[in-house]
């Protein structure tokens, strides 16, 4: 689940050929998979951080601190959401009971590990190809995107990751709203295990498909299409569920008590290119405000769930699932749900 552009490429072509000549050893799929490793390195030091502004540190130089110490997680949001200690200072500034507030978290994000882990196993036990999991990193950004996969650099040398920037995820009744004048941004803090099993999912689709034909749809503007968002978003949410039986947002329960509607809305811009300023793939918007966020990621799961429901060989089928990247395979997951709905 991301809540901003989740695809942003490296800056140059030759950094985005180089990332994925990596990207196709370290995703390597393996027989077997040690538990993922969960890492609250990040919440605990911007926590001591954040105190030493009271003692007299500027914001940007306590943010500076907070970047030096950081984990391998946070190069994802460095490196394509910029995160510095300008933005940090900037963020802090401007909602300054908030980012507190996130200081506090670190034990009621780890309370939720349990359940990641019991549904990370689960969604392993199902994967039709080999597959392994990778490392999840929870830290605080500054609110530009929540999760997402990518490629980070340690002792170890260059390895998969999942960064999870809770700043985006942490809404909740005890959230101090005042400071939001167009009000809140983001997920429940409650919906941050599904996007932990969200995230991973991408991983082993990458790992089923291979780098280059993952990145596809969004390297080549021709792939780019609405259908293709959905599909490979909502194939996400739908192993999310096989796994968790989660729903974020209530997107699930929405779709279903408005599927007519939305499917006639959806169905003519199937083959348009995706833009994230629309509410399909984004936050809600004045036109219609009351669906849920990213309601394309629903729709999406539907057609994800009909061709499952409809194939007679279901491991064949989640093999399909892991593996769309083709228009063709979009159109092949599509298939069963878009006759239903001509009924």
């Amino acid at each position: 689940m991301k809540l901003a552009d989740p695809r942003r490429t490296c800056a140059t072509s030759a950094r985005r050929l180089l990332a994925a000549v990596l990207a196709a050893a370290v995703f390597a799929p393996a027989v077997a998979s040690a538990p993922s490793p969960i890492v609250y390195d990040d919440l605990d030091a911007f926590a001591s951080v954040l105190a030493t502004i009271d003692a007299g540190t500027t914001p940007k130089d306590a943010m500076a601190a907070y970047l030096a110490v950081a984990s391998p997680g946070m190069q994802i949001f460095t490196e394509r959401f910029g995160v510095t200690a300008e933005s940090m200072a900037a963020r802090l500034n401007r909602y300054p009971r908030y980012y507190r507030h996130l200081a506090t978290l670190r034990p009621k994000v780890e309370a939720f590990e349990p359940e990641i882990r019991a549904a990370m196993a689960r969604l392993l036990a199902a994967a039709p190809h080999e597959a392994r999991l990778v490392p999840i990193y929870f830290l605080i950004a500054n609110m530009r995107a929540g999760g997402n996969p990518g490629l980070v650099k340690t002792a170890q040398g260059v390895q998969p990751a999942i960064g999870i920037a809770i700043d985006l995820m942490a809404m909740s009744p005890d959230v101090d709203r005042s400071e939001f004048a167009r009000g809140s941004v983001g997920i429940r803090l409650a919906d941050l295990p599904f996007s932990a099993v969200h995230e991973m999912s991408h991983v082993l689709q990458v790992q089923a498909q291979g780098m280059d034909a993952y990145r596809s749809i969004y390297t080549n503007p021709a792939r780019s299409t609405n259908l293709a968002f959905a599909v490979r978003e909502g194939c996400a949410d739908f192993l999310t569920w096989q796994a968790s039986g989660w729903d974020l947002d209530g997107r699930q329960a929405y779709v279903r008590a408005n599927e007519r509607a939305l499917w006639d809305a959806f169905q003519p811009i199937l083959n348009e290119r995706m833009d994230f300023k629309q509410a399909w793939f984004g936050p809600p918007t004045a036109d219609h405000p009351e669906w849920p966020m990213q309601v394309g990621y629903g729709i999406g799961m539907a057609i994800c769930k009909a061709y499952h429901d409809d194939a007679a060989d279901k491991t064949a089928a989640l093999r399909a699932i892991y593996g769309a990247h083709l228009p063709s395979h979009f159109e092949a997951i599509l298939a069963p749900y878009a006759a239903r709905m001509a009924k």
